[in-house]
Order: structure tokens, then C-alpha cells, then sequence
């Protein structure tokens, strides 16, 4: 994997955590890949992601669009070998990065690309798009300095800084999801090195906020009813998971069992996709369903499987990786 992108209280006791018997779990790969990595998936069940191949010795990242019926796509942004592709609405649209994860670009249902960069950026990360293809993430300057933005379908884009970001290198703000009510979610590491999350209104207003006695808390997705989710730590540096609702209730949570639990993606209904580590370095899914239930999930024959992107059907999809290191991409319906 040292040759390819890498990516990145309430404890469920009542119900503990269950395995998946009833969902159906498909595999998949970019025929020649050596390696696919679902990353989005919208509420008609198509994915979209970013697979490795190999050239001279080395591995080099493309995109992808898989339909609900199977069939991919595979697409390249001028010709780079550098695509990434990130998170998919439902109108097909997708976002992602390429050229050495310099640039960003949107590329729509029928393939048609539109390219997009920040003045003086040393590295781009589109994160995530709502349904009118309004786009957040974050960038490096030229000091290295973290800064979130917001590019709107008519190429506006404006970058924000959340109050009390660091201004140190590698300090500053970064945004990872937005709603279709253009609320936005992220995190900001301050001047002492710790995060703190954030909600950034449509209106310009900040809410800031941390679980209690955390230096790390960190949002990474948000759902149209304002609900988000994401991790933090306390020193021990063991990731818990947490829930925050639109009147700021927090709830924490981790997988029975788990040393490490990472929320990625909430839906609309309030199912949260996940993934948790227990054993040694072995990494399973979840679904954390609104009740608070849990249920833990994987394909058969691999050791590592994370669940990054939910869709409103409560289709998943991820990663996982095989006893024989492959990685392939996999859908899970409930």
C-alpha cells in the first residue's frame, strides 16, 4: 500500500453490537486494478471511487463510476494518471481530485469535466458535494496553512477560515461534508495542536464544539436533517465515536469490543456507516442504526473492511482487503 494514495458516553451495552446475517454483500473490482477503493455512493445505488493500476513498477490512481447494474466506468482528468475520485450526488455528478492531488474537478453523469484549483494552492482536497454539485473541502497555501472552502455550481469559490484556527504550518481548517441545505461540517486544529469541530450555516454563522474533556474531536458528515457524525479522542488516543444532533446533543458511542471506532458517513434516516478495529490490526464494517443498535459486517475471507459512504436505502459501500492483500471494493444491501 506504500505506493498508493492513502486516504483517508454511550457505550452499546443494552443491545451490544450483531452480525449481519440478513443484508446481502457484493464484491467488486476495476478489471486490471490492483487495488479499488469505493469512496461515494447515491440514493439510486450508483458508486463512484478511485482504483490503482500499475505501471513501470509503481501503482497510480484512477476513477471510477460503477452503475447499480455493475457496470464501471473508468475515467482519467487530463491524462494525469492522477485521478481521485471522492463522493457522487444523485444527478451522477462526482467529485474529486488529480494531478498529484493538486486540482479539483467535477465530472458529470454524461462525462463532461470541469476542472477547479485555488490560487497558490500546494494541495487540493475536494471532500464531498450536495445535490446542486456545491462543493466543500479544504487546501494547503503556500505556508502550508489549512483552509476550508465552498465552490457553488457556478464556479464560485470561497475559502473560509473557522474562528480560533491555528495559523502555524499545518494548522487550520478543514471542511469534509455539506447538506443540501448548505449546512457544512469539518474540523479546525488550533493553536495548541488540538481539533475542534464545526457547523458552518448557509447564513456565514459558526457553531464550534467538542466533546467534553477532548482534545480530538473530529466531524465528518452531516445529513439533511443536521445530524453529524464523526470521532474523537482523549488522551489515550483510542477513537470513539459520536453523534451530534441539530439542538447540539451529543451522544457517544463505540462498536462492544472495538479498540477504535471511526464513523464515516451518516444518511438521512440517521443510519451511520462505520468502520472498528478489535484484535490484532483487523478491521471490521458497521451500521449503527437510529435505535442505537448496532450491527457488524464484512465479506467473507478478508481482514480488513471499512465502510465509507451510506446512501438513503442504507446501501453501504467501502474497502476491504483479502488474507492475500488484494483490495477490492464491496456493496452491501440491507
Amino acid at each position: 500500500m506504500s505506493d498508493k494514495l492513502i486516504w483517508a458516553a454511550f457505550l452499546v451495552f443494552a443491545w451490544g453490537a450483531t452480525a449481519d446475517a440478513r443484508s446481502t454483500i457484493t464484491t467488486f473490482e476495476v478489471p486490471g486494478s490492483v487495488g479499488t477503493w469505493p469512496s461515494g455512493i447515491n440514493d439510486s445505488g450508483t458508486i463512484t471511487g478511485t482504483w490503482f493500476f500499475e505501471y513501470a513498477d509503481a501503482a497510480y490512481p484512477g476513477g471510477f463510476v460503477r452503475a447499480s447494474d455493475g457496470t464501471i466506468t473508468t475515467f482519467e482528468v487530463d491524462n494525469t494518471n492522477s485521478t481521485g475520485a471522492v463522493a457522487i450526488n444523485n444527478a451522477g455528478t462526482v467529485v474529486g481530485t488529480y494531478g498529484y492531488w493538486s486540482q479539483g474537478f467535477l465530472r458529470t453523469a454524461d462525462g463532461t469535466v470541469t476542472t477547479f484549483g485555488v490560487a497558490q494552492d500546494r494541495y487540493l482536497v475536494p471532500t464531498a458535494l450536495n445535490s446542486a454539485s456545491t462543493v466543500v473541502g479544504w487546501y494547503y497555501d503556500s505556508n502550508y496553512l489549512e483552509h476550508g472552502f465552498v465552490r457553488t455550481a457556478d464556479g464560485t469559490l470561497t475559502s473560509f477560515d473557522a474562528p480560533g484556527a491555528g495559523t502555524k504550518e499545518y494548522q487550520g481548517t478543514q471542511a469534509n461534508s455539506i447538506n443540501d441545505h448548505r449546512d457544512i461540517a469539518g474540523y479546525y486544529s488550533n493553536s495548541q495542536g488540538y481539533f475542534r469541530s464545526f457547523v458552518l450555516k448557509a447564513n456565514g454563522k459558526f457553531t464550534k464544539f467538542a466533546v467534553p474533556d477532548s482534545p480530538y474531536t473530529m466531524a465528518e458528515s452531516i445529513n439533511r436533517e443536521g445530524d453529524l457524525v464523526g470521532s474523537y479522542r482523549h488522551r489515550d488516543n483510542i477513537s470513539h465515536a459520536f453523534l451530534r444532533g441539530p439542538d447540539g446533543t451529543l451522544t457517544t458511542f463505540d462498536v462492544p469490543g472495538a479498540t477504535n471506532t471511526y464513523p464515516n458517513a451518516i444518511n438521512d434516516k440517521g443510519n451511520i456507516a462505520g468502520s472498528y478495529e478489535f484484535g490484532n490490526n483487523r478491521w471490521k464494517a458497521f451500521i449503527r442504526h437510529p435505535n442505537g443498535t448496532i450491527q457488524t459486517f464484512e465479506p467473507p475471507h478478508t481482514s480488513q473492511t471499512e465502510a465509507l459512504a451510506i446512501n438513503n436505502s442504507g446501501m453501504i459501500t467501502g474497502r476491504s482487503v483479502g488474507h492475500q492483500t488484494d483490495e477490492f471494493g464491496f456493496v452491501r444491501t440491507p
